[in-house]
């Protein structure tokens, strides 16, 4: 036979001998009823006991299929587990009963199991981790969770002791039994707060309860318990700060869907809730602060009414006011907060630059003159302005009660800086910088204090004596750096040698041109020297002198005649000819002479133009030149010099120089400017 059990455990028989010694004394106790013991978790065919009687004469009712009868031997078809037992008796004891249909009569067969401490003690209705909702601010007096704890054995065995083990550490809990009921019944045990739980301090709680019984080996458990503290919509929203204090810029875009900032509350409680924000009328200023501050009631958002300029109205530089807030839907008390709000200076305008020119000219080598004032400004206040100055000369600078003073400090030279420039810049220190800027100007007056230089050392000229009268034969050029009169220069002869040559020149006294007044003689004079002053025609003299002197030295060179020595014509000239050779010789009065020549013919008379031909020899007495095929239509013009000192004849292209020779068969000779036509007869 089989039985199904739920829990097996193992035990050790007694020893047979007791077992026979009970069974006598049961015997002896009652004729008609046999009883037995056994321990629970004996196991299967383990003898039970002996009868006084066969398996022939019995028949087991009603438990045929835990134990068996062999011969007059009662046995367990089972492992016998006394709480199963428990369980399937209808009396809900440990006593199996069991009855033998004998021949004639009815005799009962009790079998007590006897109980092993094999059960874990636990609390009743609770699984071994148990989930309590408690809602915070739980009336205290009331038991939050009923204690049973349950073993199933017997006895000591099933005597249970419990007590909170961790998770009590503030002491919120304790057990006890019911409020109704006083007495030592530990199976009437319930757990309890100590004192009130708020859910923003303590949103859960992990209990362990340790369960023991008395038997032996004793046998425990560990109870958890998880209290999960329910929130309460019980908290009034509060400001995160007692005061907020907001910067804004001037000229903030107005309106509210431009916040310049927020105000905040929270809520500990975890049930969502709408918090609504209202302006107060108190602890404000100005007056009329909300028709520039406006309130969003239900994010707390801050925006201006209207644009505010920093500059325009300094009482709306500050705003003073309260905001309160409170819970939608909850008679709560409010929550009260200060706002500022510090309007702030934007970098929006410029320096503005103030100058007071005390002279804007200064005179040359004046030296720590001080030129100019100037007061820089800004509107928007805190933003001081810097002031920079960028002068090409050296300079200081010194600003006293917003006022800056530009001194030079070195003296100026009107001849190397005719005058100053003083680039001003003013940039105030906000960001981004702003600056303004001012061009000064300041001439430098002259100061008659440089001397007329010549250009050169000195002079040297060559003249012929019989040049006509008014003749300009030399010429001086003297400069001065100084500036109108002072740098005007006059010119004087101071001095002529020999003496007898006094009377024979002038000098013009603005140009320096050096002419002939009178005929100059070559056998009395043959050089001149002449000492010409420069002096300007400054008013203030600074220095010793203002003057300067050079040296002109003038070379007389005797008149000089020549005629024709011979002519030969290959080609008669005529005026409708283009093209004419011509061969002249010349032979002058003196040892030495110059000749113009032309190919061009009028008449009879030959014109002497400047054209271009070239020398093909120099004797003693003798100049030859030729035309070499020139076409009349061309108007090159050349001079053609003669240096008496070398006596060579030198040719160059120049439309300035002066032509100076003796011409045609007169016998004196005729000095002739550039250009000039002179007509000469030619016998041919």
């Amino acid at each position: 036979m089989t039985l199904q059990v739920f829990r097996r455990s193992t035990m050790e028989l007694r020893p047979l001998s007791q077992l026979a010694v009970l069974l006598l004394l049961l015997v002896a106790q009652s004729a008609c009823t046999v009883r037995f013991e056994i321990v629970e978790n004996t196991e299967a065919d383990e003898t039970i006991g002996q009868l006084n009687f066969t398996e022939q004469d019995i028949t087991v009712l009603p438990c045929p299929n835990l134990v068996t009868v062999v011969g007059n031997v009662l046995k367990t078809a089972v492992k016998f587990d006394r709480e199963e037992i428990i369980q399937l008796n209808e009396t809900r004891d440990n006593i199996l009963h069991c009855t033998a249909q004998l021949p004639g009569s009815v005799e009962d067969i009790l079998i007590t199991v006897l109980d092993v401490n094999d059960n874990v003690p636990r609390f009743s209705e609770l699984e071994p981790v148990h989930v309590l909702n408690v809602t915070e601010n739980f009336n205290i007096p009331n038991p939050i969770q009923r204690l049973e704890p349950h073993d199933l054995d017997n006895g000591p065995n099933g005597t249970v002791d419990f007590h909170i083990t961790a998770g009590n550490e503030e002491h919120f809990f304790y057990i006890g039994p019911p409020l109704e009921y006083e007495g030592p019944d530990t199976n009437r045990l319930e757990l309890f707060f100590n004192r009130s739980v708020d859910h923003e301090m303590h949103k859960i709680f992990n209990l362990s309860i340790s369960l023991s019984d008395h038997g032996t080996p004793q046998l425990s458990s560990t109870q958890i318990i998880i209290v999960d503290i329910n929130d309460l919509n019980d908290e009034n929203p509060i400001f995160i700060m007692s005061v907020f204090t907001f910067d804004v810029e001037e000229n903030h875009t107005f309106g509210p869907e431009n916040p310049f900032g927020k105000v905040m509350a929270v809520d500990e409680d975890s049930i969502p809730s709408t918090m609504e924000f209202s302006l107060i009328n108190e602890n404000f200023s100005p007056t009329d602060v909300f028709d520039y501050v406006g309130l969003n009631g239900e994010t707390g958002e801050l925006y201006l009414m209207t644009t505010i300029d920093y500059e325009a109205d300094t009482s709306l530089r500050h705003f003073q006011f309260s905001v309160q807030v409170h819970e939608e839907g909850m008679e709560a008390k409010v929550d009260i907060a200060r706002v500022v709000i510090n309007i702030k200076d934007v970098n929006e305008d410029s320096p503005e630059i103030y100058v007071h020119i005390h002279e804007n000219s200064i005179q040359e080598n004046l030296k720590d003159f001080k030129i100019l004032l100037l007061r820089a400004t800004d509107k928007d206040g805190v933003n001081e302005p810097i002031v920079q100055v960028y002068p090409p000369v050296s300079f200081s600078s010194r600003t006293v009660n917003q006022l800056t003073s530009i001194t030079i400090n070195e003296s100026l030279d009107r001849e190397v800086l005719d005058y100053a420039v003083f680039n001003i810049t003013v940039y105030d220190q906000g960001q981004p910088s702003l600056a303004s800027k001012l061009t000064v100007e300041l001439f430098v007056l002259d100061e008659n204090d440089n001397p007329p230089t010549f250009t050169e050392v000195e002079y040297n000229f060559i003249t012929v004596e019989n040049v006509p009268l008014d003749h300009v034969v030399a010429k001086v050029e003297a400069k001065d750096p100084d500036a109108g009169e002072n740098g005007s220069v006059s010119y004087t002869i101071t001095g002529v040698t020999p003496a007898i040559a006094e009377k024979w020149f002038s000098v013009d006294s603005t140009t320096g041109d050096i002419s002939v007044k009178a005929t100059m003689n070559y056998t009395l004079a043959s050089s001149v020297t002449i000492t010409i002053k420069a002096e300007d025609n400054g008013t203030v003299k600074n220095y010793s002198t203002n003057a300067t002197t050079t040296t002109v030295h003038i070379t007389i060179s005797p008149s000089i005649t020549f005629k024709p020595w011979s002519y030969q014509e290959h080609c008669i000239p005529k005026t409708q000819d283009t093209l004419t050779k011509i061969y002249l010789e010349f032979r002058t009065t003196e040892k030495n002479g110059l000749l113009l020549y032309e190919q061009s013919l009028q008449g009879e008379s030959f014109m002497l133009k400047i054209h271009e031909g070239q020398i093909l020899a120099v004797t003693q007495n003798i100049i030859q030149s030729r035309f070499d095929e020139f076409d009349v239509s061309t108007n090159l013009w050349i001079s053609v010099l003669y240096d008496f000192r070398e006596k060579t004849l030198n040719v160059s292209h120049s439309e300035e120089a002066d032509l100076k020779a003796t011409l045609g068969t007169h016998e004196t000779a005729r000095y002739v400017r550039q250009g000039t036509d002179i007509p000469i007869s030619v016998d041919i």
